[in-house]
């Protein structure tokens, strides 16, 4: 018994050992260590080093991130310069650093923005290429791709931004293919949260299910409908092939089942205000028309028509979104008008 209680002890202590993971170390000057600025530097290189490496990282791996704060040199006027040595796995990366502030947490916040924005291509001298198709480019509102020969990527495909851990942070959609001995392959945002160079992306089947409920009031009732949506990429970005089958009830008892065809368009807000703000760059504008065949219960007759839609749509992550918007229909029996006007119609949409 005391030796299955021996062996079990050092088993619960070498299990730190076994789940290491990649940590990220920041060092600074004893002098430094002790003064409030230096602290408040040292936090913001930490945070920026953190946000930087992290997604990017290999994992899992036992090799820590060691960055070392050079000698501060500061002005009454809160304006901090230093210089930064990142060190991993042998190799060397050096930085200056460099930031001006009205107090301390705005000297904090810009200097933990300027590292950033330095290590968003540099900090890639010292981190393994992943295998296959990577981002290679951040813009303002659009990403770039050099594409691999093994790769068969086209315009309207939907890829997502994997990091080393296997979460994905961002859906991408083909915009341009541009072609040459390097094929550089031009991405819009979907939704995203930190994407950086070098992470890897994964081709999506680009399908989207999505559960509808339209409410509407005319000539003094009211109705309510389901709807199921399955659309789909079929080449022709920005627009996508989409399927509807609703049932709509109106409160005088009439009942109609709906069967619609038609096509979606997404327009990301990226293109617009640029992809940086989370909020921005997973939000875009929908708009949809679509033609269809019905039938009446309370009638018992077929019904023809159409309808149109404008909506906002919200990503809440890389497969979940919200959508909000206007629908605009127009049904009628054989010889009579059944059901036109607008509603108010909440959607929640999975796409993968």
């Amino acid at each position: 018994m005391k030796k299955f209680s021996s062996l079990l002890l050092v088993f619960v202590a070498c299990l730190p050992l076994f789940s290491a993971e990649a940590r990220i170390f920041t060092r600074l000057s004893p002098a430094d260590s002790q003064t409030t600025i230096g602290v408040l530097v040292g936090e913001a290189v930490q945070l920026a080093t953190e946000e930087s490496f992290l997604p990017r990282l290999p994992y899992p791996l036992e090799d820590d991130l060691v960055v070392t704060i050079g000698p501060l040199s500061v002005t009454e006027s809160f304006e901090v310069s230093c210089s930064l040595e990142f060190s991993f796995q042998g190799k060397i990366l050096e930085q200056r650093l460099h930031g001006l502030g009205k107090d301390a947490a705005s000297l904090k916040k810009n200097l933990q923005q300027a590292l950033f924005e330095q290590l968003r291509y540099d900090a890639l001298t010292l981190l393994p290429p992943p295998d296959g198709l990577k981002l290679d480019y951040c813009y303002r509102s659009s990403y770039s791709s050099f594409l691999p020969s093994s790769q068969d990527l086209h315009r309207g495909d939907y890829v997502a931004v994997v990091d080393t851990h296997g979460t994905k942070t961002g859906v991408l959609v083909a915009d341009n293919l541009i072609e040459g001995e390097k094929p550089l392959v031009r991405f819009l945002p979907l939704y995203g949260k930190t994407l950086l160079p070098g992470m890897k992306l994964e081709k999506l089947a680009g399908k989207t299910l999505a559960l509808a409920l339209p409410v509407s009031y005319r000539d003094n009732l009211f109705g309510l409908g389901i709807e199921g949506v399955y659309s789909q990429d079929v080449g022709l970005h920005p627009f996508l092939f989409s399927l509807k089958g609703s049932a709509f009830y109106r409160f005088d008892d009439s009942l109609a089942f709906m069967a619609l065809a038609g096509f979606e368009v997404h327009l990301p807000l990226s293109l617009v205000f640029g992809a940086t703000g989370r909020m921005l760059s997973g939000s875009a504008l929908v708009a949809s028309c679509r033609v269809g065949l019905g039938f009446s219960t309370t009638e018992a007759d077929l019904l023809f028509g159409s309808e149109a839609e404008l909506a906002y749509r919200y990503h809440l992550s890389s497969a979940w979104a919200l959508q909000l918007g206007i629908l605009s229909k127009n049904w009628s029996l054989s010889e009579a008008k059944y059901d036109a006007g607008l509603s108010l119609i909440l959607t929640t949409a999975y796409t993968w």
